[in-house]
């Protein structure tokens, strides 16, 4: 079945945040629940983070900022720290974003996420 317009966009834009291995490894889970997939890539990725009023780089900050105060999902918080990278936010940007949400979501989740950012720039070779 062909993908739709906006699925390849989003497709395409996950791909260069999340890294091609993080693709591969989502296989299993696409051919479990295609209709999921198809919100996430069509319509999360494909149109919401490609509207107008919010660039890539910004979208990405916040979405460090939600990962941090929902330490839960600690996959989620990698993916949107490679993701902010590969969208051009910086190392320092993002332990700000961590230090400022903080205050916020509580400092055990920040810590953590500076401990998940640090493996992140380490494979980055940003440190």
């Amino acid at each position: 079945m062909e993908k739709s317009e906006s699925y390849q966009r989003g497709e395409e834009l996950f791909r260069k945040m999340a890294g091609d291995e993080y693709m591969k490894g989502r296989e299993e889970r696409v051919r479990l629940f295609p209709d999921m997939d198809e919100l996430i890539m069509g319509t999360l990725y494909g149109e919401i983070w490609n509207r107008p009023n919010l660039d890539k780089r910004s979208r990405s900050m916040i979405m460090v900022a939600l990962a941090v105060g929902i330490m839960e999902i600690r996959q989620n918080l990698e993916l949107h720290i490679q993701g902010a990278l590969a969208n051009g936010v910086t190392k320092d940007e993002i332990l700000e974003i961590i230090m400022h949400t903080g205050f916020y979501t509580g400092f055990p989740p920040a810590v953590t996420a500076v401990g998940i950012a640090l493996d992140i720039f380490k494979k980055a070779g940003l440190v």
